[in-house]
C-alpha cells in the first residue's frame, strides 16, 4: 500500500499481486487493486485498466459481498458513462454503510440524469453526516437552482463559499445579487 501512496505503481501491482497469491479471499486486496487500476486508467488514459479495475472490484464483491468499498469505488468509476449501474452499486453500498460520501456520489449521479429533487433528498442526507463539505452545499445548490428554488440555491452557494470553496464565486456573481 505504501508504494500505492507514493506513487511507485509498478511496485505497488506487483506487491498487490503477491498479496492475492497469500490470501485469495481477501476484498479489501482486491478491492485496493481495483483503485491501483482506477488511478492507473485515469494517469495513462487505457481502457484496459478500466476493464481491470471492474472485474477487480467485481471480484472483492463476490468474495464479500457485504464490504461496502468495493460497491462505491466500483460506482465511482462507472458514475460518467453507465450511471444506472453506478446507482445501483451505491444503493447497495448506503445500504451497507450510511455515510455522506456515498449519499453525495448518488446526487451527483442524479444530478447528471437530471433528477433534482432525488439529488436534494440526497444532499440533505450527506448534509446530516458531514455538514462541513463545501462540495456538498454546491451540489445541492445546483439541484435548488434547477429546480426553480434560486433563494435556497443561492444560501447554499454562500454556505459553500464560507466553507471555503471557490468554485461557487461565478454562481454567486451571476444568480445571487
Amino acid at each position: 500500500v505504501a508504494c500505492y501512496w507514493l506513487s511507485k505503481n509498478e511496485q505497488a501491482l506487483a506487491d498487490f499481486e503477491k498479496a492475492i497469491e497469500l490470501d485469495k479471499k481477501d476484498a479489501r486486496t482486491y478491492t485496493a487493486l481495483g483503485v491501483l487500476y482506477t488511478k492507473l486508467a485515469e494517469n495513462e488514459q487505457n481502457k484496459k485498466y478500466i476493464q481491470l479495475a471492474q472485474e477487480t472490484y467485481q471480484k472483492a464483491i463476490s468474495i464479500n459481498p457485504n464490504y461496502p468499498s468495493s460497491y462505491y469505488n466500483l460506482a465511482l468509476l462507472e458514475s460518467d458513462k453507465h450511471p444506472k449501474k453506478a446507482l445501483e452499486h451505491l444503493n447497495t453500498y448506503i445500504s451497507l454503510k450510511k455515510d455522506a460520501d456515498g449519499f453525495l456520489l448518488r446526487g451527483i449521479i442524479y444530478n447528471d440524469l437530471k433528477k433534482f429533487k432525488e439529488a436534494i433528498i440526497d444532499f440533505d442526507e450527506a448534509l446530516k453526516l458531514k455538514n462541513y463539505d463545501p462540495q456538498i452545499y454546491s451540489e445541492k445548490a445546483w439541484a435548488l437552482f434547477k429546480t426553480t428554488q434560486t433563494q435556497e440555491a443561492c444560501k447554499n452557494w454562500k454556505k459553500a463559499q464560507e466553507l471555503g470553496s471557490t468554485d461557487v464565486v461565478t454562481y454567486l456573481d451571476k444568480y445571487c445579487k
